[in-house]
């Protein structure tokens, strides 16, 4: 039977990115996928000028029906969301959910570059903080560790013990596997964190690329999913998604306008 992913996060109307980025890849890897919006985004918070039509009493009834026409998911990703209230809905609902074996992935959406995203507060970060503790498996960048941490954000990086400590606290709010992804140690990219599987540490090194655009990390995060539905290998499902990754931008270096995200179409067949 094909299994069925849920995505929770917010939805673009222009830009390839949060939803509108993982889609594409999962339902090439085979899977039934289902979306519901946290938000109707109008674009790219980065470009300076947006607007964000919050969904929370849509979320509350669409919950309440799935509930009440037992639907059911293989795996639930959460990712953007707007208030305490959203928090508490999708916690409640991961909470059930993973009574059941059903695996959670969570990437805390807040911020990067050391600092908080437009839009974004201290309120956001206590609301992931929680829905961290419901969750199989987070994928906050660097950033959002720190925050989530409350640890000082540095641009230059974290010795490989800091990283270690910055983990530890993270595996105190989260019962799963941590993949601290952008992480920079001893002048050094890599993917550090803990795999809760294999009871490991892990730490995996690549090459940065110059040319960053927006909506990587959402990549990454369907591609990780999309693997570990299928081999439950925390590692080597890690490490596909950040080879893939890496060469999904150098196949789109041409493209000029980073806050619009990776062509995942023409990327496709990289998969």
């Amino acid at each position: 039977m094909t299994k069925r992913i849920l995505l929770i996060g917010d939805l673009p109307c222009y830009g390839r990115m949060a939803v509108n980025a993982m889609l594409p890849v999962c339902t090439h890897f085979g899977f039934e996928v289902s979306v519901l919006p946290t938000a109707l985004v109008s674009n790219n918070f980065a470009y300076g000028r947006f607007d964000v039509l919050d969904t929370t009493s849509f979320m509350e009834k669409t919950f309440s029906h799935w509930k009440a026409l037992g639907f059911s998911f293989d795996a639930v990703y959460t990712g953007f969301l707007t208030s305490k209230a959203q928090c508490e809905l999708v916690s409640s609902f991961c909470e059930e959910n993973r009574a059941r074996g059903i695996k959670i992935f969570t990437d805390p959406i807040m911020g990067d570059h050391g600092a908080l995203y437009n839009g974004m507060s201290e309120e956001n970060v206590r609301i992931m903080r929680a829905l961290i503790q419901k969750s199989d498996f987070i994928m906050p960048n660097l950033t959002e560790a720190c925050y989530l941490t409350d640890t000082p954000c540095r641009r230059e990086g974290f010795s490989h013990e800091e990283l270690r400590s910055i983990c530890d606290k993270l595996r105190k709010l989260c019962p799963g596997s941590i993949l601290i992804t952008s992480a920079l140690s001893s002048g050094r990219s890599l993917v550090y964190g803990y795999d809760a599987v294999l009871k490991r540490e892990l730490t995996l090194p690549y090459e940065n690329i110059a040319k960053e655009f927006h909506g990587t990390g959402d990549v990454f995060a369907a591609l990780f999913i999309s693997k570990m539905l299928n081999s439950n290998d925390v590692t080597a499902s890690a490490l596909y998604a950040m080879s893939t990754v890496s060469r999904m931008i150098m196949r789109n270096l041409d493209n000029d306008d980073l806050f619009d995200g990776l062509d995942i179409g023409s990327s496709l067949d990289l998969l």
